[in-house]
């Protein structure tokens, strides 16, 4: 049995959230699905994207019992996308996104690395809300994006190590007014559910870009910095290649990438020779955060609270480092 899962106005019309048919390829699953709801749920799911364990699909793909089919329709409208491009885009745009930090990360001055830290945020949240609109998810734009700037204003301003803190403990109470204010004057955003994700992601959001300007701006900020990328490049590289059974063995895409987070921490110590011992600590708490991200980011993007390798998106592999940076600094604080 293949299972499908639902998502909006499709699980509405077929009464259920996940379902399981006798199929050996997506479009037959999908035809099945088709005749078993009716004419509307055929309409509607044609507008929809498909994705098979959170890779982009086409009919002709096959699909065993172990593969979970997902259907999302676009919120209003929606066009057919090409396939081949989307997967190129889900591999490249957040290798890019990467790269221009780290180059951001090469000049002694840090308002470089903080000016391209608060742009790739702020198109990071543009991916995020995108996706979530898609599975009718109602997180909301707007003071998502004040947050992120005053992630990185709050704690730049306030940068030693007393005042920085204080400075994450200011862009976390502005996330929480920020979306309640949002929530009553936007009619949309008024029910707790928006309320509630959108002040999540905000947090989450505000305290990564803080944290990670912090780390800048500390000590040996470049290395710690580095130290950073290092780890989300490695844990990243393991994730994608575990996705695809290349060189991991039996690990999943999670045993994967933790565990390289970890083996990366230790090199990015003894790189820039931060302490093996200290950074082993902060390897094991990446790899944590890595692993909540990514269930926090399929949250947001599926609407649903299980964890895929891909949920869709261009740059799902920035939801787990977006919370394991809001973990940095103060576990760099407390073990350095």
């Amino acid at each position: 049995m293949a299972r499908l899962r639902l998502f909006a106005n499709l699980r509405e019309l077929a009464g259920a959230s996940l379902v399981e048919f006798e199929a050996d390829t997506v479009g037959g699953l999908l035809e099945t699905a088709s005749a078993e709801y009716g004419s509307a749920f055929a309409k509607s799911m044609r507008r929809a994207r498909v994705w098979v364990n959170g890779e982009p699909a086409t009919p002709d793909d096959g699909i065993g019992e172990d593969d979970e089919v997902a259907l999302i329709p676009p919120v209003s409208g929606g066009a057919e996308t090409n396939v081949s491009a989307r997967m190129d885009m889900h591999v490249w745009a957040p290798i890019a996104t990467v790269a221009v930090l780290l180059f951001a990360n090469v000049p002694s001055s840090p308002e470089w690395f903080v000016t391209v830290l608060v742009a790739v945020a702020a198109v990071w949240a543009v991916d995020l809300v995108d996706a979530a609109k898609m599975a009718g998810v109602p997180l909301q734009l707007p003071p998502l994006l004040a947050t992120i700037l005053i992630g990185a204003v709050a704690p730049y301003g306030m940068a030693d190590n007393t005042s920085g803190v204080v400075g994450l403990g200011l862009v976390v109470v502005f996330a929480l007014v920020a979306a309640f204010v949002w929530g009553m004057a936007a009619q949309q955003s008024r029910d707790a559910i928006a309320i509630a994700t959108t002040a999540l992601t905000q947090v989450i959001a505000g305290t990564g870009i803080g944290s990670l300007v912090l780390t800048r701006l500390s000590p040996d900020g470049r290395g710690r910095t580095g130290a950073f990328l290092v780890i989300i490049i490695v844990s990243a590289a393991a994730w994608w290649s575990a996705g695809r059974g290349r060189g991991i063995g039996l690990l999943d895409p999670f045993a994967a990438g933790a565990l390289a987070a970890v083996a990366g921490s230790v090199a990015a110590a003894w790189l820039w020779d931060l302490g093996l011992l200290a950074f082993l600590f902060v390897g094991v708490v990446m790899a944590l955060a890595l692993i909540a991200g990514r269930g926090f980011g399929a949250m947001v993007r599926t609407g649903e609270v299980y964890l895929v390798d891909h949920p869709p998106g261009y740059l799902t592999l920035i939801d787990g480092p977006a919370l394991a940076a809001a973990a940095f600094y103060p576990i760099l604080q407390l073990v350095i």
